[in-house]
This record gives C-alpha cells, structure tokens and sequence, in this order.
C-alpha cells in the first residue's frame, strides 16, 4: 500500500513529491523527490481563459493601496497549448486613459536547459514593452533560478496603469527545495528604471507544509528608491 502526498511549490514550480510505502505489516517507508514544473506550459490544444473587471488602485502615493473608485479596467487572458512544450498567451486590457495588448511565447526542448518566454506589449500611447525571460528545468535539483530582461521602446512604459512604469527592469529568482524537509527558500531581487531613477526590490521568502491541511508563508520584502529614495520594509506571514 502507498499514499501520495500532494507537494507545495514554488514560485517557480519547484517542489517535493513524496510516497509512503508500507508493507503488509503496516511498516512505513517515507520516499521524498524533490521536482520541478513550468507553471507557463499547458498540454497541446488546451485552451485557458479569464476575464476581470474592476477598480483601479489609487496611483498617487507608491504605498497606497486604496481604491479610488474613479478608474476602472477591464481585461481578459487568453491562453493555448501549441504543443507540449510551446504555449502561446495573449493579455488584453483597456481603461479610459489607455489600452494594452500582450502577446508571448513560451517553450522549451530537451535542447533546452530550461523554459524561454518572448513577449512584446503595445499600448495606445504608441509605446512599446519587450520581454525576454529564462527559467531552469532540472527536474532532479533542488535549486533552480529565473531571469528576465524587460525594456520600453519608447519613454516610460506603464504596463498596468497603476505605479509599473519603467523604461527598462531585470530581476532574477532563486529557489532552494531542502531535501532535509526544512521546506522552500527563496530570494528575488528586481531592478527597475522610471524618470531616470533606480527602483530596487528585495525579497526572501520560506513557506512549508506543515500538516495535511495546513501551509505556512512567510516573508521578507525591501524596496528602496520609490518615492525619492524612502526605503520601505515590510514583513509579511500567513497560514492557509
């Protein structure tokens, strides 16, 4: 007889599968593998859509998160499985100041070390926004990182319309599984340009299961040069 238990991931998909065996006896025998999966991809002809509308949040304050109540959005993602190992996106979004349209690719091979994303966004100010993205794939590690290149082709770029404007920003991930079963490490850290200031963002996150119904996350957040140079922390936990 054996049980399988559901793992926990990552960001980045990265997680530990594990199988109790036991015997007729009623012995156990716990076998943990830690695992990776691209969230991105989805099977071949497989369709995913969504629509949302809403309020958006007040963009005058970098700290704020009120609504206003006076600026709505609405969008819609859509979602196919070219193949097994090429997905196709397309995000549309529109308000009364401006509309948004995103188109990306993501795929990858057994050539591949991991999985690429090329994206390219164009709103109606005529501005543009690329992006180039890599992921690890090592399905038998348990350590395995992100990076991404995004730039405007034009000025600032406001991807979504609330405080995201930038004319360029990187960031990079990385995500540590301990085979231990002490749970899931993981560090990111994003710099962004806009108005030809520095944006910088620091994470450290851990979250691990802890029972059968019950996951703990936590969190570590810094971000330095919003709102002329404040340095803003913050510490976040909770249980689901």
């Amino acid at each position: 007889n054996y049980d399988l238990k559901l793992p926990l991931t990552t960001a980045l998909g990265t997680g530990v599968f594990k199988t109790v065996i036991r015997d007729k006896f009623g012995n156990p025998q716990v076998i943990e593998i830690p695992f990776f999966t691209h969230k991105e991809l989805i099977r071949k002809g497989h369709l995913e859509y969504e629509f949302g509308v809403g309020s958006l949040q007040d963009n005058s304050n970098s700290y704020s998160r009120k609504y206003s109540g006076k600026k709505y959005a609405a969008d819609a993602i859509f979602k196919y499985g070219l193949t097994d190992d090429i997905s196709t996106s397309l995000f549309l979004q529109n308000t009364r100041d401006r509309s948004l349209g995103e188109m990306k690719v993501d795929f990858t091979s057994k050539y591949l070390p991991g999985l690429v994303t090329l994206g390219y966004a164009h709103n109606s100010k005529k501005q543009g926004w690329g992006t180039v993205g890599f992921q690890s794939k090592k399905s038998n590690s348990t350590l395995n990182y992100a990076v991404n290149y995004s730039f405007a082709t034009k000025d600032d770029f406001c991807y979504n319309f609330i405080d995201n404007c930038a004319s360029k920003r990187a960031s990079a991930y990385v995500s540590y599984t301990s085979p231990q079963g002490f749970g899931n490490f993981n560090f990111g850290y994003a710099n962004a340009k806009a108005n030809n200031k520095d944006l910088q963002t620091m994470s450290l996150s851990w979250n691990k299961k802890l029972s059968k119904n019950v996951h703990l996350h936590t969190g570590l957040y810094k971000s330095k040069g919003v709102n002329n140079g404040v340095v803003s922390n913050s510490i976040q936990a909770n249980v689901s």
